[in-house]
């Protein structure tokens, strides 16, 4: 469900609106916990209106998600649930805001609470917005993370968690939805939790056409336990539809993922109108282990943007993590910062695009689950991660090693349960229930070398020809962009008219990074596919009257 909801001046308001006194109000996202908060809910958004009166209150999730976007002006104000509607709106036009396409090249999405566009913003998570009939708006925060004595021990803790997530997972509406499931700890405990209640929901993972270390693993877990499973496979044939559903995705997204997401909204198509929710494991990372979605920046080349978006003394940005700015300097990563702020900003896109087609349903957006981090031990502060180098090997330690048995409420819940559930590897190597599976180990060595293959460009090189020929590609990251955009497809679409009369790029620029890459002088690849972001962002909202038609 979209929502879009316009308030004018007192004057230019039609009182044929209003067609009946009342208050209404209108549920975005999952209603598993309506019953249970007065206030902000977890992993859904209220919208209430009174039409009598005429004015508008919405509460927020706690982390923002589904998202609110506000476009304001003296004579109006819109509220909608997606940019797309807000571009539709008659009377709203919309332009780049230089400081996020910044953001978008340097960090990899906009933070601020900005959106792409200027004008529009991002309401917090955890806030109402008021709106009187004069158009007056009033954001306040209206949840906070709740005082609590600290846990004695992380054993009562993670007890204390268990339980709790235990609880959680019992009262999901379980009716037409189905598990992303994939290797990782997150999607585990949450089929261990299904399992311990003798339930189950048909699995569906995404791969590349060898299948992945995630689809291997699902598939394995799911014949144990004879649970339907599925995998969405993309193979080169892929090119084809890459284009349509890239546009699709920079609309579902705001522009903000129209290269990364074209394989997700390609996902909901295969897999049909079969079901009305997605159970996943977001938010895992930040309530599970106070990890992030993703802490490598994107590092784009600002000199190939054009003088649409950048002025010439513009080009220089700082080169410190935007995890750690001035007011935050030395300070650990608080798991407030985490929830409100990391998680909004890095997951908007794929969020946006998941809701449009499904409800989006976790376990761990769960407001008592949520607030039960306030009850972490003491020491949990201290140990937080001061530094980006201390993220990243946090993150590969949990990969190869796993996390901590006795600060980890996830592996206390597998464990519980037993089984192959407890026993299968998680991640690169290591068990649930202690150890870690020399086989799986290498699995997890050639997924690494294949993440490293496509990140530093070596694709192209004997290196990735060798991956190639042992079928390691794939294993890592389903999505081959290198294979699915031809040079031909990549002219046609950052060199046409509409960029060039816009200024969005720097043309000379482009031209020339498209020959070096394709001569195989120079690998351009992240760079071109930051530009091809940005020209979908721009025809998608800027250049024509209508977007790509998305059922």
């Amino acid at each position: 469900m979209r929502v879009r909801i316009e308030f004018r001046s007192a004057d230019a308001v039609d009182d044929t609106r209003a067609s009946s006194p009342g208050v209404r109000a209108v549920l975005l996202g999952d209603g598993s916990e309506s019953h249970r908060s007065a206030e902000c809910m977890s992993n859904a958004t209220i919208v209430e209106y009174d039409l009598h009166r005429r004015r508008l209150r919405i509460r927020t999730s706690i982390v923002g998600l589904p998202p609110v976007f506000l476009y304001k002006e003296p004579s109006r104000v819109v509220l909608a649930s997606d940019l797309w509607s807000l571009r539709c709106w008659p009377g709203v036009s919309l332009a780049f805001d230089p400081h996020a396409v910044r953001d978008l090249c340097r960090i990899g999405y906009p933070v601020g609470f900005r959106t792409l566009f200027a004008g529009i913003s991002v309401v917090p998570g955890g806030s109402v917005v008021e709106v009187a009939l004069n158009g007056q708006v009033t954001v306040r925060r209206a949840w906070r993370m709740p005082e609590a004595a600290p846990e004695e021990s992380w054993e009562a803790y993670t007890d204390f968690q268990a339980r709790l997530f235990r609880d959680v997972v019992r009262g999901i509406d379980l009716r037409d939805s189905f598990l992303s499931l994939t290797a990782g700890l997150d999607t585990r405990t949450i089929l261990a939790a299904l399992l311990a209640e003798g339930k189950s929901v048909p699995a569906v993972t995404m791969s590349w056409k060898n299948l992945s270390l995630d689809a291997r693993t699902a598939r394995d877990l799911c014949r144990a336990y004879g649970i339907p499973h599925e995998i969405i496979r993309f193979d080169e044939r892929f090119t084809a539809e890459f284009p349509g559903h890239a546009l699709a995705a920079s609309r579902l997204s705001g522009g903000l993922a129209g290269v990364g997401q074209a394989t997700e909204v390609a996902f909901y198509h295969r897999i049909g109108g079969k079901w009305k929710a997605r159970l996943s494991g977001n938010l895992g990372n930040q309530v599970g282990r106070g990890g992030v979605e993703q802490v490598s920046l994107r590092n784009g080349d600002l000199a190939m943007l054009g003088e649409g978006v950048v002025s010439s003394g513009a080009v220089a940005e700082a080169s410190d993590h935007w995890f750690y700015g001035d007011d935050r300097r030395g300070a650990p990563l608080e798991r407030l910062f985490l929830l409100q702020s990391e998680t909004l900003f890095s997951s908007i896109g794929n969020y946006c695009i998941g809701h449009h087609f499904v409800v989006q349903r976790s376990p761990y957006a769960s407001r008592r689950l949520i607030e039960a981090l306030a009850r972490a031990p003491s020491d949990a502060r201290c140990r937080a991660p001061r530094s980006i180098f201390r993220i990243r090997c946090d993150d590969l330690h949990h990969r190869f090693l796993g996390y901590p048995a006795h600060r980890s409420f996830q592996r206390k819940s597998i464990s519980a349960v037993g089984g192959y559930v407890a026993q299968c590897p998680i991640n690169w190597g290591w068990r649930v229930r202690g150890g870690v599976s020399p086989k799986r180990t290498v699995a997890g060595l050639l997924t690494f070398l294949d993440a490293l293959a496509a990140s530093q460009g070596l694709d192209r090189s004997w290196f990735g020809r060798a991956l190639e020929t042992v079928r390691i590609t794939g294993r890592y990251d389903f999505r081959q962009t290198r294979k699915w955009c031809s040079r031909e497809f990549l002219r046609d679409t950052l060199l046409r008219r509409e960029i060039r009369e816009r200024g969005l790029l720097n043309v000379p620029r482009i031209e020339t990074m498209l020959d070096e890459h394709f001569a195989g002088r120079r690998d351009h690849h992240a760079n071109l596919m930051l530009a091809l972001d940005l020209s979908c962002a721009q025809q998608v909202f800027l250049d024509g009257p209508s977007g790509p038609h998305i059922p």
